[in-house]
């Protein structure tokens, strides 16, 4: 099978409706494109921006697409090129809330980040509690399922054994425990 043919077949998978397409595409562009995340967010930004953060939302953003209809896959290279394009537009948008006013990455001191970055103390029993419950309340508003994934998670469980211990795919393991962190965010740090 040539690459063209399985590019565009791996895509139709994917809006067909086939989970296991998901994981497909991100294992197949995942490496490449985060060499070129990481070379497009820079050292200074770094400090903020993940990598991962941008390259998951990148492929968040296409795969949402593709299953719309918004993208489509005929060309050889165009899945590859189509990703780089949502990928650079996310760091570029990272890239413009971190250098706002206030926000602006460049008047950090090196040292105050580095603090942040590696505190060395660990959390109070108390602060442990306090997470724990925040956790807890978060999970109240979720699935039983939803739940045991974020248990499995935390207890070192990687996400394809969470994924074939409750049969399901990696994706959904993966989309279900953003959520769960997004929710937990929102929690602890409000909405904005």
């Amino acid at each position: 099978m040539s690459e063209l043919e399985s590019t565009v077949r791996l895509v139709a998978r994917w809006r067909d409706g086939e989970e296991a397409a998901a994981s497909d595409i991100v294992g197949r562009f995942r490496v490449p494109l985060t060499a070129i995340v990481a070379k497009l967010i820079g050292r200074r930004l770094r400090r903020r921006v993940d990598a991962d953060d941008a390259l998951q939302s990148a492929f968040h953003t296409f795969l949402r697409g593709a299953r719309d209809g918004q993208f489509t896959v005929s060309q050889t290279g165009q899945l590859w090129g189509l990703l780089v394009s949502i990928a650079r537009h996310k760091v570029q948008k990272q890239a413009e809330l971190h250098t706002a006013a206030r926000r602006d990455v460049a008047s950090e001191s090196e040292a105050a980040t580095a603090l942040a970055a590696h505190p060395d103390d660990t959390p109070s029993p108390d602060c442990e509690a306090a997470l724990l419950d925040e956790i807890r309340l978060v999970l109240a508003s979720h699935s039983e399922r939803d739940a045991t994934m974020l248990q499995m998670c935390l207890a070192g469980y990687s996400v394809s054994e969470i994924a074939d211990s409750l049969a399901c795919s990696r994706w959904t393991v993966r989309r279900v425990l953003d959520r769960i962190g997004e929710d937990l965010k929102r929690r602890l740090y409000g909405d904005g």
